[in-house]
């Protein structure tokens, strides 16, 4: 049977650690290992679910969309940050965001004027406040323009979100780089279901929600990034770095501005990123996409994921 195979595949990947797959939304079998303590050979979900499936770290509320997700209130401060390096993507993006009442200020970045003109066309139909479109360097990729271009913007609103045009071109598979851009502007904007809503009405509406962010299947952790991620996170009073965690694979998110301030406090200058081509893995941006959520709880804010049933990779 099909649950056989799959809860086979879940106990063998956990005992070898390889290919590690989260068995649900919201939990994370590693940060509960960890966390608990818990012994080799001693399986985290087997022990959770004995356990009582107690509350813990290792279990972030899941943000849905249904028919009655309320619309942010129209007053509210909110933002949206695209990096447009593919002005052929924002079409989709535009037009996912168009179908939730949510008009968040949009500060759209471009690699060059060429872009540019491309882009310009597209926001002219927008049904917000379009209230920057900037060239910025070939420098931090997404990154350095959210927190060098516009990063003392942010203190203006109350939440703000992070998109980028995703082709990931040094996977090499086309077809894996398009199942995880849908994947992420699924769960962030919606196809169908107004995920943008959702997630900014959460954060509007809890004051101590601070992140939220796709709910990948995949468990990752530092892998090359540690060192990197130890010099920003101790710059910014971080103390702990924890080997098993959730993150925004792909760094994209809706964010309360106050939970993230550290990381534009941070003063990043765009000499500061790494020059292209980099790699898929081992940067400083790779270890700020993981940096996330330990800014937001050292601020005290905690995080939330959002799911999308029949939406995966």
């Amino acid at each position: 049977p099909l649950a056989s195979v799959i809860e086979h595949d879940y106990l063998r990947s956990w005992a070898c650690g390889i290919g590690c797959r989260k068995p649900f939304p919201g939990f994370h079998p590693g940060v509960y290992r960890e966390q608990r303590g818990l012994g080799p050979g001693v399986d985290p979900l087997v022990d959770f679910i004995r356990a009582g499936q107690p509350a813990g770290p290792w279990s972030l509320e899941v943000i849905t969309a249904t028919d009655e997700v309320a619309a942010p209130d129209a007053g509210a401060r909110v933002a949206l940050h695209v990096h447009v390096y593919y002005p052929d993507m924002l079409p989709d993006i535009l037009a996912r965001l168009a179908a939730n009442a949510v008009r968040p200020d949009l500060y759209i970045s471009v690699p060059n004027k060429a872009a540019m003109a491309m882009v310009e066309p597209l926001l002219a139909g927008y049904g917000g406040t379009v209230a920057q479109v900037q060239v910025v360097p070939n420098r931090g990729r997404d990154i350095g323009p959210f927190l060098t271009a516009f990063g003392a913007d942010w203190s203006r609103y109350e939440v703000v979100g992070h998109l980028h045009t995703k082709k990931s071109l040094e996977l090499n598979d086309s077809a894996f780089a398009f199942r995880w851009n849908g994947f992420l502007m699924d769960n962030l904007l919606g196809r169908g279901h107004r995920m943008a809503d959702a997630a900014v009405g959460r954060l509007l509406a809890d004051p101590a929600l601070g992140l939220v962010f796709p709910d990948d299947p995949n468990a990752v952790g530092w892998s090359g990034n540690l060192e990197f991620g130890r010099e920003l996170g101790e710059r910014m009073g971080l103390a702990t770095f924890p080997s098993e965690f959730s993150f925004p694979i792909g760094t994209m998110f809706w964010a309360r501005t106050a939970a993230i301030a550290p990381l534009m406090g941070l003063g990043l200058q765009w000499d500061d990123y790494p020059v292209e081509p980099l790699g898929y893995d081992g940067t400083m941006l790779h270890a700020i996409e993981r940096l996330f959520p330990s800014v937001v709880a050292s601020r005290g804010f905690r995080c939330a994921v959002t799911h999308v049933p029949g939406v995966t990779r």
